[in-house]
């Protein structure tokens, strides 16, 4: 084999490589030849080895290389987009993570003892409006039966029969007034438990 069969096959065995880059390598071992003389061809081809597998090592230095730039070039990209204030925003919430962590055994009693503040204050609104209820409920039921106890007592002592009936008629409104109170009231009660726990489950 002369230098010119080992450049010929040495320029076919450069492949996955650029125009560029086979011209710079061709150039390289024509001047690497010339450099040598003539006389020692022979012995230039035999340290450079087989033409075949100096092309695939030059290929794949190429390959590796390009790689390692692409691989650059993506790093690059993800540094960019990760901004310093995203940056500043992930310490920030890290910050109150651990701030939350340490106080854990302040803010806990804290939130048990409101939740239990807020259950009564509710249990007892509840409470109070099924007293007004029952309170209008008996009024009026009370003012029913003295209706009819005062009509059957016209017939005994009119002048009585006419007061028991009047008072009769006027606990039985205000039963009446008292209960429909109580349905708002408790109509209001609900609804603002309703609002509360839209309010809880939003902020979760």
């Amino acid at each position: 084999m002369n230098k010119e069969e080992f450049l010929q096959q040495f320029w076919k065995n450069l492949i996955h490589v650029s125009d560029a880059e086979r011209e710079d390598a061709v150039r390289y071992y024509t001047e690497y030849f010339e450099e040598a003389g003539a006389e020692n061809e022979q012995k230039v081809i035999e340290e450079l080895g087989s033409p075949v597998m100096l092309a695939r090592k030059i290929s794949a230095e190429s390959a590796i290389k390009e790689l390692d730039m692409a691989q650059s070039a993506v790093k690059e990209e993800h540094t960019a987009q990760f901004k310093p204030e995203e940056q500043r925003t992930g310490m920030k919430n890290l910050g109150v993570i651990i701030l939350l962590l340490c106080s854990f055994p302040v803010w806990l009693p804290l939130a048990i003892v409101m939740a239990v503040l807020v259950f009564v204050g509710i249990l007892v609104v509840f409470i109070l409006v099924f007293c007004v209820v029952i309170v209008g409920a008996a009024l009026m039921v009370s003012g029913v039966l003295g209706v009819i106890v005062g009509f059957f007592a016209l017939f005994r002592h009119f002048i009585s029969g006419i007061m028991m009936l009047g008072a009769a008629m006027a606990m039985a409104a205000l039963g009446i007034l008292i209960f429909i109170g109580g349905r708002y009231l408790v109509k209001g009660a609900l609804a603002l438990v309703v609002t509360l726990g839209k309010r809880k489950a939003g902020r979760m």
